[in-house]
């Protein structure tokens, strides 16, 4: 199973980016793991324009058998088990990889947002994008750990 983060920005921290690290290290025996940081577009005042060419940088990443999940402050809210059971149902489905997708500070297009096959909430509170990256991660290790029957969970 290939699991993909297309994640516009970069790492700010170095405390987050090691952290990011650890889990990599952590996911790699059980999948095939590939982060991508994607160029956000400089801040002004035409948001729609900063989305449509961050959107078409992000769909030249895509294929289409690509399950695709947005973090969406508005998606569903699952619990780790439940994801966990629905990251196995994706798996053996079947598609060519799992994408996760982190968007801008301007969020993503509705176009990006259509595309997706789920819309994830990790939280209603507001986080930095670097912290996001890092719960991610984490909630993924878990899943595969939820999933083997694994200590970690507990």
């Amino acid at each position: 199973m290939k699991i993909r983060l297309l994640m516009f920005g970069k790492n700010k921290d170095s405390y987050t980016e090691q952290m990011v690290k650890d889990f990599e290290k952590k996911i790699r025996p059980f999948c095939e793991l590939d982060l991508q940081y994607l160029k956000d577009e400089k801040v002004h005042d035409d948001v729609e324009k900063i989305l449509k060419k961050e959107s078409e940088r992000l769909f030249n990443k895509l294929e289409n058998r690509d399950y695709l999940i947005i973090l969406d402050d508005k998606g569903q809210s699952l619990s780790s088990i439940t994801f966990s059971q629905k990251f196995q149902n994706i798996i053996d489905s079947g598609p060519s990889s799992i994408v996760f997708v982190i968007g801008s500070a301007h969020g993503l297009s509705m176009e990006v947002k259509e595309r997706a096959d789920l819309l994830l909430s990790l939280s209603t509170l507001t986080m930095t994008h670097q912290i996001v990256r890092l719960v991610l991660l984490e909630q993924i290790y878990r899943a595969f750990t939820i999933l083997r029957g694994m200590k970690y969970h507990k």
